[in-house]
């Protein structure tokens, strides 16, 4: 009898030896998020409490670090502290050698494949998928309903084309007191500066060794920015004022999901559509100003499994439902479009925002050295004379893709 105590006292003791040794041995994760709002801490900490809860052998780290979020993961890189899954937006182009090539995670994993397929392609480089967007920033037009009213136009339609724009713009542009100024102009636009030289597709070419700026697209639209700007085109209110439109100076501006808040205590009522068609000798052209919201899996994870089945995780039908019904940004999985257009206006037309999905083009910052060159491109007297008219748009814009590629030779040049 007392052999038999001792041996299940030794077999307790060797089975609690095992169960605090198994504890010991939970997979731990770090996951960091930007950007400092509130309601996405909260987001973030329950979605990665409901990973948990289905997977007790992992632990998720969350982290929402302060100050420059770029900057600490190039510190976080350097001093091999990287977390093992991270948000990331545009700045993902710095730290293309850095992250885990996602391409057979795509081909196995629904959520992955639920993306909606033009914008998964803004993530890739060279055949990788460096990262995997969940969500996105889509521009639309937002137009004044009330200045619509008062110029007895009708709300612009899904088929509307720019020239239709500028043609409303002429009619929605008032000079009040008749002192030849405008008080109220029909359009003006932020941000053009990338999504204006993306109008005819893609700003380098697939393999990005060239800008392809010089086509007949692009030419319309930096023609009308700039007459616009030097009031040969009359429709923008002067000086140019990139707060115009939601202080009722502007009829039409463009606007992405970031901008709501602030118009939805507008006091006037207003709508939103997707970018007009451009249509250019009998082309026609859609697009419009894409920024992504996407994870990435760090090279440094010593996890490489497990931070693949959390990313599965961020993409499932429960967690995007999550991030989709928080309004935090625009999901980029079509399966979701029926939840986030369900939304109380306004706008009442959300659904402009993912059909705008469809038409984003790789913008002058989507490459390895696109900051780079976006900086040098501003500091060149052809780049303001470009914007201002002075020189006419064609001439221009190939004079400008000629001297960019020269930049572009000189770093594959000195990468390669």
């Amino acid at each position: 009898m007392r052999k038999l105590t001792c041996l299940t006292v030794l077999l307790l003791t060797v089975a609690m030896l095992f169960a605090v040794n198994v504890q010991a041995e939970k997979v731990k994760l770090l996951w960091t998020t930007c950007c400092g709002q509130a309601d996405r801490a909260v987001l973030f900490q329950k979605i990665a409490q409901d990973y948990m809860a289905l997977h007790p052998d992992v632990e998720i780290e969350w982290r929402n670090p302060a100050g420059d979020y770029t900057a600490n993961m190039v510190t976080y890189f350097a001093t091999n502290t990287a977390p093992d899954v991270f948000w990331i937006g545009a700045a993902i182009w710095n730290f293309i050698d850095m992250v885990l090539p996602l391409n057979d995670f795509v081909e196995k994993d629904a959520g992955a494949q639920a993306i909606n397929p033009a914008v998964r392609a803004l993530a890739a480089y060279q055949g990788k998928q460096i990262g995997l967007p969940y969500g996105a920033n889509v521009n639309t037009i937002m137009y004044n309903k009330d200045h619509f009213s008062q110029a007895g136009l009708n709300p612009p339609t899904a088929s509307w084309t720019w020239d239709d724009l500028i043609q409303m713009a002429r009619q929605l542009t008032v000079d009040t007191n008749g002192d030849g100024k405008i008080d109220r102009g029909g359009a003006q636009f932020v941000h053009h500066q990338y999504w204006m030289l993306t109008a005819g597709g893609d700003f380098y070419t697939p393999d990005l060794r060239r800008v392809q700026i010089a086509n007949a697209a692009n030419a319309f639209m930096v023609q009308m920015q700039a007459d616009m700007s030097s009031g040969i085109l009359p429709i923008m209110f002067q000086p140019y004022n990139s707060n115009a439109g939601i202080e009722g100076l502007a009829a039409m501006t463009n606007i992405g999901i970031f901008d709501l808040p602030k118009y939805q205590q507008a006091p006037f009522s207003w709508d939103i559509q997707k970018f007009p068609t451009l249509v250019v000798d009998g082309q026609r052209y859609e697009n419009t100003y894409v920024t992504l919201e996407q994870w990435a899996i760090s090279r440094q994870t010593k996890h490489p499994d497990v931070a693949l089945d959390f990313l599965s995780f961020l993409l499932s039908r429960e967690a995007m439902t999550q991030i989709t019904e928080s309004r935090i940004v625009i999901p980029t999985q079509n399966i979701m479009a029926s939840r986030f257009i369900q939304q109380p206006p306004p706008p009442e037309n959300y659904l402009a925002f993912m059909e705008g999905l469809n038409h984003g083009h790789q913008i002058i910052l989507g490459h390895p050295y696109g900051t780079t060159l976006y900086n040098w491109a501003r500091q060149q007297p052809l780049w303001n004379n470009m914007w201002s008219g002075a020189i006419p748009a064609r001439t221009a814009l190939q004079e400008l893709q000629d001297t960019l590629n020269k930049q572009l030779d000189q770093y594959w040049a000195s990468v390669n």
